[in-house]
């Protein structure tokens, strides 16, 4: 929904569309004082964009973050079981797991 586009009236009764806009107004002011400490050009999102954009940052955030979470999780599972015979604790050195998994490879 594009905000802009909405009748004045209808905007000005509502506060909370206030608060959101001076929020993401000081984040755009934010990032263009950033960008032009770095020397990079200033680009200016439409509104109802920056909204968005907030609104899907934390969701990817928490989403990338239980995916990280479940490949360490798999990581582990696959370096404590390579193998059936392999039930080797993960309290054992790791230098000795590969000499293990390739002298049972070779055969």
């Amino acid at each position: 929904m594009n905000l802009l586009l909405l009748p004045k009236t209808l905007v000005h009764s509502l506060p909370w569309f206030w608060t959101s806009l001076k929020m993401v107004m000081s984040r755009l002011l934010r990032k263009i004082v950033l960008r032009r400490r770095r020397g990079e050009p200033e680009t200016i999102l439409t509104l109802n964009l920056m909204i968005m954009q907030q609104k899907g940052k934390t969701r990817n955030r928490r989403k990338t973050k239980k995916m990280r979470r479940q490949k360490q999780r798999k990581k582990i599972r696959e370096s404590v079981w390579m193998s059936p015979q392999l039930a080797i604790s993960t309290s054992e050195q790791e230098g000795v797991r590969p000499l293990i998994a390739t002298a049972l490879l070779k055969g």
